[in-house]
């Protein structure tokens, strides 16, 4: 075999076999499909409405639905029209768009549901006396605006009680905590 070529087939003597290596995505979400530029644009959004408000704000916001859709049409129609960047904002407003158009899925995604905690919220039940981590806040129906969208309020996971935002050593109500339950 003077061409160089070794008896195991089409490999050169000195050369290191070539090792495929295999991963198996299919079935798995494509995000290296995102356009990674109109992404950008949609983050600069939500910042600039941090500044302007304060970070999920959107989630907090009254009759959501209707006025996100609103904001969502007044910001298509003024690039339809020919205006690249809000005015205010100075970026693109099919940005805006796409952030009002991402508030509204994930609206609908959650049945509704808006309000939204900081992870790092602690939160008491007067009622029960119980401190209640984020995660384990559950919200109640209080009454339904106009657009179908129900108020939620966070409530006590264990007796239902509606939950003061602020942990049992900042209230100021002068409650003193229960020693007729048990602990949890």
């Amino acid at each position: 075999m003077g061409d160089g070529r070794s008896k195991a087939g089409n490999m050169r003597k000195h050369e290191e076999p070539v090792i495929v290596g295999m991963k198996n995505d299919e079935g798995k979400q494509r995000w290296d499909l995102l356009p990674w530029e109109s992404i950008s644009e949609l983050v600069a959004v939500l910042t600039f409405g941090t500044r302007k408000y304060a970070p999920n704000n959107w989630r907090r916001v009254h009759d959501a639905q209707a006025r996100y859709t609103a904001a969502l049409f007044r910001h298509v129609t003024s690039w339809l029209m020919g205006e690249r960047n809000d005015p205010e904002s100075g970026l693109h407003h099919l940005g805006h768009a796409m952030c009002n158009l991402s508030f509204l899925l994930a609206i609908d995604l959650s049945g509704g549901e808006v309000w939204a905690i900081d992870p790092k919220q602690r939160w008491a039940c007067p009622r029960c006396a119980k401190d209640v981590e984020s995660w384990e806040v559950r919200f109640k129906d209080v009454c339904s605006f106009t657009n179908g969208i129900p108020l939620k309020l966070p409530t006590c996971p264990t007796c239902g009680g509606d939950l003061d935002p602020k942990p049992r050593e900042e209230r100021s109500n002068g409650s003193e905590e229960r020693t007729d339950l048990p602990n949890d």
